[in-house]
């Protein structure tokens, strides 16, 4: 009984560490996240402003405001349920729409290229509309359409290393089981031993009783 209490204490000693450890990964893994992500968010940054460029100081605010309804409601209908059917039935789609994403954001970049190098800017074709409200549909829609790709981007990156880092922490929990599994089978066979060797003991000591009981009577 005390022995399989110690082997208890000792399992969940072994539970705490493991968990410790596994909360010092987490944090390890959302730093290496976040780092990987940082350039798309800085992008994201630098995008915003140019949304309000144009258009009247008194709409500014509401065009904001619907640029960012627009980005809640794509990440919350959009980018988050299909975040997790990728984890959970196609993490192998990470890749490829990393690739996707990164080829628009390159067109993006390439035109901006040629247009600086022609002399010819889109944003100078959308400032020409005469319709206020035209114009302003078109950046609120510009700029969400912006942010669901950045914004996609940004959690294909995030899953990407969480799913390394999943496997990884399966990697150590079924390392330590095993290494648990090993060690009780051990403290089992010492046990068996040790009560092999009682047994043995007990034996041969009522065996000397019995030869000394037999001497007394003959």
């Amino acid at each position: 009984m005390p022995g399989g209490l110690v082997a208890l204490l000792d399992d969940v000693a072994a539970l705490a560490k493991m968990a410790a450890a596994s909360v010092d990964d987490v944090a390890a893994a959302a730093g290496r996240a976040s780092t990987k992500a940082a350039g798309v968010v800085i992008d994201d940054t630098a995008v915003t402003p140019r949304y309000v460029v144009g258009l009247s100081p008194s709409r500014e605010l509401p065009i904001i405001w619907k640029i960012a309804l627009g980005s809640l409601r794509n990440k919350l209908l959009f980018i988050l349920p299909a975040a997790l059917a990728l984890s959970a039935f196609a993490p192998w789609a990470l890749t490829p729409l990393l690739m996707i994403g990164g080829s628009y954001l390159c067109f993006e970049a390439v035109e901006k290229i040629v247009e600086a190098l022609s002399g010819v800017h889109h944003e100078q074709e959308v400032l020409a509309i005469d319709d206020p409200a035209e114009l302003e549909a078109r950046q609120v829609g510009g700029a969400i359409r912006t942010d669901f790709i950045l914004s996609a981007e940004i959690m294909a990156i995030a899953l990407a290393e969480v799913e390394a880092d999943i496997v990884h922490l399966h990697d150590h929990r079924d390392d330590a089981v095993h290494a648990g599994r090993d060690r009780h089978g051990d403290e089992r066979e010492d046990r068996g031993a040790h009560r092999e060797r009682e047994i043995g003991g007990q034996i041969r000591q009522r065996d000397r009783h019995d030869l000394g009981r037999k001497d007394e009577i003959g």
